[in-house]
């Protein structure tokens, strides 16, 4: 963007833009981020964050001015089902919230539908479908040592969901190792068509 609409100069350190998603469909880019606010005053009431969307039709720009979604938590990504429904995605866990056709209005309260394998900090969540599955993608047990990506699937957008046998699908176990804290990732299907594995028999 140009600036306008996402003035950061009064928040504090290590607040602002986290976790922006980018996605593309029909000849246009969308990214969703959540905007980390300053911590509330003692006594006061208010949010800790709220997401922003914004558009392109080229990734170098130029981009919409941000449009501001009151939903707080973290970790925003974009979900479009097979009628066009879009959906924002939201932790802690999978969290689903129904939004409007522009993408910009939330039509409802999160809606949690896998809440993660039980290891802490279910978060970075992602949903992708295919062949009448949906799989579900979450970073879990922290930014530290430990981080790992856990999937489950389900053919049903509200679930249940069931684990991968595989659990977690990626991490890292060697102390060692050059790469460390593996998590936050997505699955991709290459240009030739391959399937995705999605690690069940």
């Amino acid at each position: 963007t140009d600036g306008a609409g996402l003035d950061l100069s009064s928040l504090a350190d290590s607040h602002g833009v986290w976790a922006p998603d980018l996605s593309y469909r029909d000849g246009v880019f969308t990214l969703y981020a959540t905007l980390r606010l300053n911590n509330p005053s003692e006594g006061e009431v208010a949010p800790l964050r709220r997401q922003f969307v914004v558009t392109a039709t080229n990734p170098a720009g130029p981009w919409s001015k941000p449009v501001y979604l009151d939903v707080d938590n973290i970790d925003p990504s974009l979900f479009i089902d097979d009628d066009g429904t879009k959906y924002l995605l939201i932790s802690p866990g999978l969290n689903l919230v129904k939004l409007s056709e522009d993408g910009t209005k939330p039509l409802g309260p999160p809606v949690q539908v896998w809440v993660g394998t039980g290891r802490p900090c279910a978060e970075g969540p992602h949903l992708l479908k295919k062949d009448g599955w949906y799989y579900a993608l979450l970073a879990e047990g922290g930014t530290g040592h430990g981080h790992c990506i856990t999937s489950a699937r389900s053919r049903s957008l509200w679930g249940p969901y069931e684990p991968s046998p595989f659990n977690p699908v990626l991490t890292q176990v060697d102390s060692s190792a050059l790469i460390q804290r593996s998590g936050h990732g997505k699955l991709v299907q290459t240009p030739g068509g391959r399937p995705l594995h999605h690690g069940w028999s």
